[in-house]
């Protein structure tokens, strides 16, 4: 399955860029990791187009180390992401994940948007595109990063990608 071209990363769009994925890319479906309610930013009619999924978790992963070598992923361990997150907002993390994945699925034409479009929106990517591809993290991450040059990851985001793995190989280790 072919998901680069049906898959768009962004930071917090402008109803100008809105109208552009709508019309030139033809997305239907934006994922909302922002913390910010899109609703109470844009007029409804605006945004009747798409259906929208939102999911609100906490940006720890611009806190962590910036990573630009990835040889050593597995070597991150999981505890980096559980000690400085919430339950809610790991499976916030996660429920956003399974969003992407059935878009995948479906090949429904998708944006997924945080804040700054750096660390959060990038990182249900790369969990996404790892779980639907079943490759190394590294593959997964370089997609991403191929299709949006800003993102980066951080020590937190790859224990958050481990976490992640975990949880959709395992769902009833759910804490």
């Amino acid at each position: 399955m072919c998901i680069t071209p049906k898959l768009y990363i962004s930071s917090l769009p402008s109803l100008h860029e809105l109208a552009r994925f709508h019309h030139v890319t033809h997305v239907q479906h934006w994922i909302n990791v922002s913390g910010i309610d899109i609703n109470q930013i844009y007029p409804m009619p605006a945004l009747s187009v798409y259906s929208i999924s939102q999911f609100n978790f906490a940006d720890v992963f611009t806190d962590g180390k910036k990573l630009v070598d990835f040889s050593e992923l597995k070597h991150i361990p999981i505890e980096v992401y559980e000690n400085v997150s919430e339950l809610i907002h790991r499976l916030a993390l996660l429920a956003a994940v399974k969003t992407l994945i059935t878009q995948f699925e479906n090949q429904v034409p998708t944006g997924i948007f945080c804040h700054r479009g750096l660390a959060r929106s990038p990182l249900v990517a790369a969990a996404a595109i790892n779980y639907v591809h079943n490759e190394s993290l590294f593959q997964s991450i370089a997609r991403v990063q191929k299709l949006h040059p800003p993102a980066y990851f951080t020590d937190v985001s790859i224990s958050a990608l481990l976490w992640c793995k975990e949880q959709l190989q395992d769902p009833t280790s759910i804490e």
